[in-house]
């Protein structure tokens, strides 16, 4: 036993190579020592996704859309620059456009999608059977790519946004900034409100709809469609801008009484009025056209550019009808008007001449061009396949079905009229009728007075004002001819007032 140590282990500092000189060394050379060998593996991993846990860094959903069409923008502007020409906008952000936007929304809910459900959309697109873990919402690829929700509400007349409505993970930071969007857009609401705006939008472009007029020429029959937005006076006031700058200046203008077409009327003139200059207010004054309506409850009155809007309005809600959920955009369903209007105008006018000397058919087209050969259709075979195709190919399938049920339904129709054949009695002043009102209750029967017959200039009355008694007052009507039936004229009661013998 050793009751007194070493003097080093009371010291605190214990220096670590004490026992280094009792280590033994082996030199490299000896042959009895086995020589270690290195050997290295090269092996290339792949290229894993970044994944969209990085997406949580946004804490507001417009900055993550901002960043992401951005990055779309950047990669764009940078594929178009050519070899020869260097970029002009070096330094600069590029700024994204809606299309861009919309295109950033798409990417990342598909990655969201791709990430969370890898499993299930395997399984969707080898058409085998969902894992048991899966959210029993009866999912679905749609034509985009992306998983909806399926179920029975295909079948109603819903566009494809709500009737099958995206899904994604609820714990997912995306969700979570999706529903933080909508819950600040509908001003902190509640939960419903938040809920109903979310699976309005969600997943794509919110369908917009879209109004067709339709100008028709009264001399030549040639027919004009422009696209608005909205049924209002200043929509119409821009579309009859943009026919007259395209096709030159009307003498006049001839229509119904839409609340459209009175107030774009009324903005004109009050427009024409607020103008101090005389010089230009006398040019307007000449030069502008005259705006004729036609008298309430009198669509057959317009009956030359109703017959073109109801043929070709049912043909379009036909061939419209067959895209099922698939929307048009505004610049497919534009180019769409453009054909239809071609096609629409090479119609003949008249029969095939008889005349070797006069082979040619005369259609609007030719009319309004001077050019004898009709616009040819782009040579090419395209099915109902090319619907989900590019957006050119689009236009010309629908072109063409357009064409083929125009020539089907509207040619055979070309007979002489089948009414309003025999002569009648015209309306005058002062005589007595029954006033046809729609909105009146059964057996009611109000009685009339003629105040003013107007004179065609084929000598025929067609619309006629009126003066009845309603509640008390005087009303004063303007009504077609076909809404009011005569009872006496002014000379029966001339002859009732004349005394006998």
């Amino acid at each position: 036993m050793w009751h007194h140590g070493p003097t080093f282990l009371h010291h605190q500092e214990v220096s670590v190579n004490t026992n280094a000189s009792l280590a033994s060394e082996t030199a490299e050379d000896d042959p009895e020592v086995r020589p270690v060998v290195q050997a290295l593996e090269t092996q290339i991993m792949p290229d894993k996704p970044l994944g969209t846990s990085r997406l949580a860094r946004f804490s507001q959903r417009a900055t993550l859309v901002r960043a992401i069409g951005r990055g779309l923008s950047f990669v764009q502007s940078h594929r178009q620059v050519s070899v020869e020409k260097p970029s002009t906008t070096e330094g600069k952000k590029p700024m994204p456009s809606a299309c861009l936007l919309n295109r950033a929304k798409f990417l990342i809910i598909q990655n969201v999608q791709r990430e969370a459900y890898e499993q299930e959309i395997s399984c969707l697109y080898n058409s085998d059977g969902l894992p048991k873990t899966s959210p029993k919402l009866n999912p679905k690829v749609g034509n985009a790519g992306l998983v909806g929700v399926g179920g029975r509400l295909r079948r109603a007349s819903l566009s494809y946004e709500e009737s099958h409505p995206l899904i994604l993970p609820s714990s997912h930071h995306v969700s979570s900034l999706l529903i933080k969007h909508f819950h600040e857009k509908v001003q902190h609401q509640g939960r419903d409100f938040t809920l109903v705006s979310a699976r309005r939008t969600r997943g794509g472009m919110a369908n917009n709809k879209r109004w067709a007029v339709l100008f028709t020429c009264l001399t030549t029959r040639a027919i004009h469609i422009e696209v608005i937005e909205s049924m209002d006076a200043s929509c119409f006031i821009n579309a009859s801008r943009r026919f007259l700058a395209l096709r030159g200046p009307a003498v006049q203008f001839r229509s119904d009484c839409g609340t459209n077409f009175v107030g774009a009327r009324n903005g004109l003139q009050s427009s024409l009025k607020d103008i101090d200059d005389r010089a230009i207010q006398s040019y307007l004054a000449t030069e502008g056209c005259n705006w004729i309506f036609n008298a309430p409850h009198a669509s057959h009155a317009g009956r030359v550019w109703e017959r073109m809007i109801g043929v070709t309005r049912r043909i379009l809600d036909s061939v419209l009808a067959d895209l099922g959920p698939k929307r048009l955009t505004h610049e497919v369903l534009t180019t769409l008007m453009a054909e239809v209007t071609a096609i629409v105008n090479a119609r003949p006018l008249l029969p095939v001449p008889s005349d070797p000397e006069m082979p040619e058919i005369l259609t609007p087209a030719t009319l309004l061009t001077q050019k004898s050969r009709a616009l040819k259709s782009i040579p090419g075979n395209f099915s109902s396949a090319e619907l989900y195709s590019k957006q050119w190919r689009q236009v010309q399938h629908l072109a063409n079905m357009f064409r083929t049920r125009w020539r089907k339904e509207y040619l055979p129709t070309l007979q002489p009229r089948r009414k309003w054949q025999g002569e009648t009695r015209n309306l005058e002043e002062r005589y007595l009728v029954l006033f046809h009102c729609k909105e009146s209750p059964r057996n009611y029967w109000p009685l009339a007075r003629i105040t003013k017959a107007y004179v065609s200039a084929d000598g025929k009355v067609r619309k006629v004002d009126l003066v009845t008694a309603k509640d008390g007052s005087t009303k004063s009507y303007t009504r077609p001819v076909t809404e009011v039936i005569l009872l006496r004229s002014e000379k029966y009661f001339e002859k009732m007032r004349t005394p006998l013998g």
